[in-house]
């Protein structure tokens, strides 16, 4: 079989989280590899620190294993398993938790002119391990974004909009939280890539 390594990537987040009193700033960064297995099926690696504050304490971090299936032109089939370490600091049991998260997803892709638009629509089941009754978190996740290329230029402009549901999709009952982000993706050299993003949640 025939590996290809054709992508390293590291991705920069700052992440603003609107309370009800206050706002909290955080910190994400990420690195990857991706692996094109043949035309079809590409196998992505990454890992993940999270820190609050910009830098101050740490929040999370994880690993994650993914694997994706092109279906056709432009519409990709995806499935991946997460494996993550938390810092719960609040209440009166604190430490780390441990958890395990599956997800799949199907994305799809649209150029027109110089945008291209992208729609993804997820499942994930976050759970709890290592405990008599786990907590299983499950989500849909709908996001949208798009990307304009700028002739001439490395630092093509990226919004998206991403709305988190509970266990079904259900607009009025199972709303929980969106995800608003402005960033960047430039390629550097032997197929390596940069992004930096700032994200606003609520």
């Amino acid at each position: 079989m025939k590996i290809k390594l054709s992508l390293l990537f590291f991705v920069l987040s700052f992440l603003t989280i609107f309370g009800q009193n206050n706002e909290v700033y955080e910190s994400w960064s990420k690195v990857g590899v991706e692996y094109e297995l043949t035309d079809f099926v590409n196998l992505n690696f990454s890992g993940d620190l999270r820190l609050k504050s910009i830098g101050n304490s740490y929040k999370k971090s994880f690993f994650e294993l993914e694997s994706d299936f092109k279906i056709q032109k432009n519409l990709v089939f995806g499935l991946a398993y997460r494996n993550m370490d938390e810092l719960d600091d609040e209440g009166g049991i604190q430490g780390h938790e441990k958890f395990n998260r599956y997800h799949t997803y199907i994305r799809k892709a649209i150029d027109y002119k110089n945008f291209n638009f992208r729609f993804r629509v997820q499942y994930q089941k976050k759970i709890q391990n290592k405990i008599d009754n786990p907590e299983h978190r499950n989500f849909w996740r709908l996001k949208f974004d798009s990307e304009y290329n700028i002739k001439n230029w490395k630092y093509d402009p990226r919004i998206g909009f991403e709305m988190f549901l509970r266990d079904e999709i259900n607009f009025g009952e199972n709303y929980e939280r969106y995800r608003l982000y402005f960033g960047t993706k430039f390629n550097l050299k032997k197929r390596k890539s940069f992004s930096i993003r700032y994200i606003i949640r609520n």
